[in-house]
């Protein structure tokens, strides 16, 4: 596999990352911060924000020791001494994992809890009080996944700006 730009060199790391019109973000995969947005790039340039760190595509694959890059230059291809792992997910796909992870436990707990207000009304009969319970319960959950979706739209809005910007 040859490398011919940043994108490349974080594919083989399996370093994940976004671009948007030819400008790409990323945590910086050289001093591993948490910051998914101070490492900017675009094909062949990169530059950390938080440690400094900047150069062209050659500079970070000999620094994450992904080519031994003896006698290269800039402009000219590198072979990788070390192959990719596999291809890294967007971003906007791991917020929408995520999210759905979240869907996912709330959907769980919803049907535990009403599992326990069904056994306790067969149990002790049903009564207006199991109405109001079932009515909280669904007023709950109706408002947890409401919440749920409001942080998704707020992340992918965030990312959106982010990558435009």
């Amino acid at each position: 596999m040859e490398i011919s730009s940043v994108s490349q060199v974080l594919d083989v790391i399996n370093h994940p990352y976004w671009v948007k019109h030819d400008k790409g973000r990323a945590s910086c995969p050289v001093h591993g911060g948490s910051n998914k947005t101070s490492f900017s790039f675009n094909k062949e340039v990169c530059f950390c924000h938080s440690c400094g760190f900047n150069g062209n595509y050659i500079t970070l694959a000999r620094e994450l020791e992904v080519i031994n890059g003896q006698g290269l230059s800039s402009g000219h291809m590198c072979m990788v001494i070390r192959e990719p792992k596999s291809k890294p997910k967007p971003i906007y796909q791991e917020i929408m994992e995520v999210c759905d992870s979240m869907i996912d436990e709330a959907d769980k707990l919803y049907l535990q809890v009403k599992d326990r207000i069904q056994r306790k009304c067969e149990r002790d009969g049903v009564d207006a009080a199991y109405y109001t319970r079932l009515a909280v319960l669904d007023q709950r959950y109706d408002a947890r996944l409401e919440q749920i979706a409001r942080h998704r739209d707020n992340c992918l809005f965030k990312l959106e700006d982010t990558c435009s910007g």
